[in-house]
């Protein structure tokens, strides 16, 4: 057997696409292959040269069930000041990446339209709690660095309301025919291919990493306990052992650091509500569920 790990890019009809060695392929899949479930985009498989077939997938590190995409390294939220941002969803797709083992970033679009409120409110909420704020407008390619490192290894998510920009970004990445996008960092030299899903879609890029984009908004939904949601709030957390309590949820608890820090303008109190919503919303979503 000559046998080879491949990322899954593509899957049709029991045919799939496999990247090995930076070739695409075809195969098809053993009927006991070994995994649970169905392939999702992302998976890394083994497989078989000679016969062309999908021997097995790999762990998964992660995965999403809308769309269902596997081993996500970076999750890229866009924003803009038009539409206004819905910080609630930021938050929770921050904690969903936190949670899945994923590194949220935001990036701010459309910074040729004016964006002083919108990057004060940024940073005052989202400085310690992603990876890297950065900002960008497809029509200054030297904004775009950031971005090419991001997209550099690995799979970045990329999510974002309608009209942040996100189809201009996808479309200077995919676009190989006009020269001035090209220059743009060089993002047009890709290799395409297609999410399974109708509306959703992987991109190989040139700089070796993979781009989906995720039509629809996967981390709304949050399986998580309340009680552990204070574990996905970085700027939180950092305080965590300076609570009088060792187990402080920040809410109710006396001698708190986190509503201390939050007092003296550390942490934002627009972010600080959030999480007493989220942790509510969370609460009692349990509660309905079992009783």
């Amino acid at each position: 057997m000559e046998k080879y790990n491949g990322r899954l890019i593509k899957g049709v009809g029991g045919n799939y696409e496999v990247e090995v060695d930076n070739e695409i392929m075809i195969f098809s899949s053993r009927k006991k292959t070994k995994i649970q479930g169905n392939f999702m985009i992302g998976d890394i498989c083994e497989v078989d040269l000679k016969t062309k077939t999908i021997e097995k997938v790999l762990v998964r590190k992660n995965q999403l069930i809308r769309p269902p995409i596997s081993n996500i390294d970076n999750l890229l939220i866009l924003i803009s000041s038009e539409p206004q941002p819905d910080y609630m969803l930021i938050d929770k797709m921050i904690v969903h990446a936190r949670y899945s083992g994923i590194t949220p970033y935001i990036l701010v679009n459309k910074i040729d339209l004016g964006i002083e409120e919108l990057r004060k409110t940024v940073k005052e909420d989202y400085s310690n709690a992603v990876e890297q704020i950065f900002e960008m407008t497809i029509f200054d390619h030297k904004t775009t660095a950031k971005l090419e490192e991001v997209l550099s290894s690995g799979i970045t998510c990329l999510v974002g309301q309608s009209a942040v920009g996100k189809t201009s970004i996808l479309n200077l990445i995919k676009n190989e025919n006009k020269t001035e996008d090209r220059e743009v960092g060089e993002l047009s030299k890709i290799k395409r291919g297609r999410h399974t899903t109708r509306h959703s879609e992987i991109l190989k890029t040139v700089f070796g990493g993979y781009v989906i984009d995720t039509p629809g908004f996967s981390f709304l939904t949050l399986e998580i306990d309340e009680k552990d949601l204070i574990y996905y709030y970085m700027d939180f957390f950092k305080y965590q052992n300076d609570c009088h309590f060792r187990a402080c949820l920040h809410i109710n608890e006396p001698k708190c650091m986190v509503k201390k820090k939050m007092e003296e303008g550390e942490i934002s109190k627009n972010r600080y509500q959030r999480y007493l919503k989220l942790y509510e919303e969370l609460k009692k979503r349990r509660e309905n569920q079992y009783g």
